[in-house]
């Protein structure tokens, strides 16, 4: 399986400190991940060729992006602070428009 990842903090700390980290998957595991049944997978259209919003009823204040564009898939997941759910979701599909036109 190829793996890719990089991980961003911004500077701050405590409930300012937020991370980001962007992985490069198999299409394989984009679908697999899709079709979690430990998982709750939100449709999100508009990016790409497919993608969703993937959370964990145990993560439920962690949600991942994930995208499709043609045979390159990536899992964008923003985290840390105490930020609204919709906050992370506005990071998280703002980086995956400006990642698409790399894909």
């Amino acid at each position: 399986m190829t793996r890719e990842a990089c991980q961003w903090s911004q500077p701050g700390k405590g409930d300012d400190l937020l991370k980001t980290d962007v992985t490069l998957m198999t299409i394989e595991r984009f679908n697999r991940f899709k079709t979690a049944t430990n998982a709750t997978v939100t449709a999100v259209s508009g990016l790409g060729d497919d993608a969703y919003y993937w959370t964990r009823p145990a993560d439920a204040m962690r949600i991942t992006l994930c995208v499709r564009k043609g045979e390159s898939a990536v899992f964008i997941n923003v985290y840390g602070g105490k930020k609204p759910l919709a906050e992370y979701q506005s990071k998280e599909k703002a980086m995956a428009e400006a990642l698409l036109s790399a894909l």
